[in-house]
């Protein structure tokens, strides 16, 4: 990682940062696959920190900093990147979620549940706010459609207040700005990148982060 960071494209190597930190790793025949994490953003910074002096030590401690464990798919590497890294980066400047984060359902609250947690794919716990990416892939039928339902309307019951994203949505430039804003609504936060050249930028980010092909069920990841 140290040598790649030296050299990389920096929202590459960002990318690449959250895949080793996550729980997939891209290839196979559907373009990824589960995977246990083989670091953490916690220990790369302290290997940057370690390495102090040598070449791509500088560069690899910021993509540490921009690096958030748990992401579980590309597409939700993308999202947390997009909405989270700062407009100098083309990204919309919103503080960083928690990835895969596990939210506890109240066994009092009333509701005919048998789950006492859900996982939120993206998550502020502060302002309990949560995006949801649903794949192309997995979120389709009638019983994964009603799961996904039951679900939101639990942590909508706990105070969660939950966005649901699609791929459409992302790979859209204008639909990609109002999720931003959404989020950015529900954080106490605006969205206006400062940066020059923002939207250039965010396109740049766009090209790194984003798939250039779909999977085989004719949606992106």
């Amino acid at each position: 990682m140290l040598h790649y960071a030296s050299h990389a494209d920096l929202a590459d190597a960002i990318a690449l940062a959250f895949e080793l930190c996550g729980t997939y790793r891209l290839g196979g025949l559907l373009g990824f696959e589960k995977a246990d994490p083989l670091t953490s953003a916690k220990r790369l910074n302290w290997f940057a920190s370690g390495v102090q002096g040598a070449r791509g030590a500088k560069r690899l401690r910021r993509i540490a900093d921009r690096a958030l464990d748990g992401s579980a798919s590309p597409m939700e590497t993308a999202l947390a990147m997009l909405l989270s890294l700062p407009g100098t980066l083309g990204g919309y400047g919103l503080p960083s979620p928690r990835l895969n984060a596990r939210i506890d359902v109240s066994s009092k609250n009333g509701l005919n549940q048998s789950k006492r947690y859900y996982v939120a794919d993206l998550y502020w716990p502060e302002a309990r706010f949560a995006v949801e990416y649903d794949s192309d892939r997995w979120h389709v039928g009638p019983e994964r459609i009603g799961q996904d339902a039951a679900r939101r309307n639990a942590l909508l019951f706990q105070g969660v207040n939950v966005v649901t994203v699609c791929s459409q949505q992302i790979m859209s430039e204008s639909k990609m700005d109002d999720v931003a804003r959404i989020a950015a609504r529900a954080l106490g936060r605006s969205v206006r990148p400062r940066a020059r050249e923002w939207r250039k930028r965010n396109r740049e980010l766009r090209r790194a982060v984003l798939p250039h092909r779909v999977d085989g069920s004719g949606g992106c990841w």
